[in-house]
């Protein structure tokens, strides 16, 4: 697998269940705080450790990528250090504890404290990974110059290779599993349409009928892909796509995202109602009971007085979910939620056993619409 970018690794996009039931599941609430009293968090990415990355943002609004272990963020160490205000964000995180992302505009892979540049595709500018798998493989996307052409692309090793996009297209790559399949989308400037590239071969899922865009943003290892598509009124709905059609999950009256799908098929992400003008008053962080979304809000078990979870950005295998919320002060925070009847996992597994990886990705993540754009947030 390592010697190989895919290897002879088989289609296998199965037809299996939407997803397991959450409706029992209730959960422990964790705060994620910032270093040294700063403001804002975020977490992006958890392990099937628990180990969970993200940002930490300072008074001046740079971002400093961290690693929390229960409730103790650890910056990048001194080696890892940007350039004066230029921001770092941890975005992934594997089982053996690397994580990737960016320092400044340099993608970037740490296996325990050692950083290692990924470097860039010819022709491109800058790269932003999004997703490691268990085998070191990192995918995301690589841009040729601000606001202008995008693709999507896997590193083996150190060595990054543009995915195949069809002439006149461009493309992201958001997710990766196991067997080294890669989930994104390709688009022109008439629609997007989310895609699977499993080795050099890419295949096109379907949007929704009269729909126009659709973005994958996440594949497990059995092959099921979500993220989320356009509907006729130009709605973004979260969805899971068996084979390649898709399936909507539900929302909480006006659309949404499917974030994450972890190996047992238990989704998360946010869904929407109608916009009241107050920022994030309309999203909630979810998850999906087969077709049937939750707001995780009302799962907790206490402990989170004056918080409102609004986005879910990943899952382990345990049931754990990380993600970014409103605290009492107004500020947006990082939370951890624990599935309240989860065993723990036991203090020191080999599969874990090498140090921390954490990396930076300044400031950029992936804007969820269907057309699969880039932005700043």
């Amino acid at each position: 697998m390592k010697a190989k970018l895919f290897g002879a690794v088989a289609f296998c996009l199965l037809s299996i269940d939407i997803t397991c039931s959450a409706s029992a599941e209730t959960y422990n609430f964790t705060a994620l705080p910032g270093l040294n009293g700063w403001g804002a968090t975020i977490a992006y990415g958890i392990n099937d450790a628990g180990q969970v990355v993200g940002y930490s943002q300072n008074s001046n609004g740079i971002n400093q990528a961290v690693i929390w272990k229960g409730t103790t963020p650890t910056a990048i160490g001194p080696a890892l250090s940007p350039p004066a205000g230029e921001f770092t964000q941890a975005s992934a995180i594997n089982n053996f504890g690397q994580v990737v992302g960016n320092i400044g505009t340099q993608p970037t892979i740490w296996n325990g404290t050692i950083p290692t540049s990924l470097g860039t595709p010819p022709g491109t500018a800058y790269s932003i990974p999004y997703a490691i798998n268990n085998f070191g493989q990192v995918v995301g996307t690589s841009v040729q110059t601000p606001g202008s052409s995008y693709y999507a692309t896997i590193w083996n090793g150190t060595t990054p290779t543009v995915l195949s996009t069809p002439a006149g297209y461009v493309s992201n790559g958001q997710g990766i599993n196991d067997a080294g399949q890669v989930v994104g989308n390709i688009g022109n400037s008439n629609q997007a349409q989310a895609a699977i590239w499993t080795g050099t071969t890419l295949t096109l899922l379907d949007n929704l009928p009269l729909g126009s865009n659709a973005l994958a943003l996440a594949i497990n290892d059995a092959g099921q892909v979500v993220g989320l598509a356009s509907d006729s009124t130009g709605v973004d709905e979260p969805v899971i796509w068996s084979g390649t059609t898709p399936t909507v999950l539900g929302t909480l009256g006006y659309g949404g995202f499917a974030n994450a799908i972890n190996d047992t098929g238990q989704i998360v992400g946010e869904a929407f109602t109608p916009y009241t003008g107050t920022p994030y008053s309309n999203v909630r962080a979810v998850i999906w009971d087969g077709t049937t979304a939750i707001d995780l809000n009302t799962l907790i078990n206490g402990g989170s007085a004056g918080w409102t979870l609004y986005q879910a950005f990943s899952i382990n295998i345990l049931g754990q979910i990380v993600g970014v919320g409103t605290n009492p002060s107004g500020l947006s925070e990082a939370f951890l939620l624990t599935p309240a009847a989860q065993t723990p996992l036991p203090a020191a597994l080999p599969l874990f056993a090498t140090g921390l990886g954490v990396l930076g990705l300044f400031g950029w993540r992936r804007k969820r619409t269907a057309s699969g754009t880039l932005a700043v947030i």
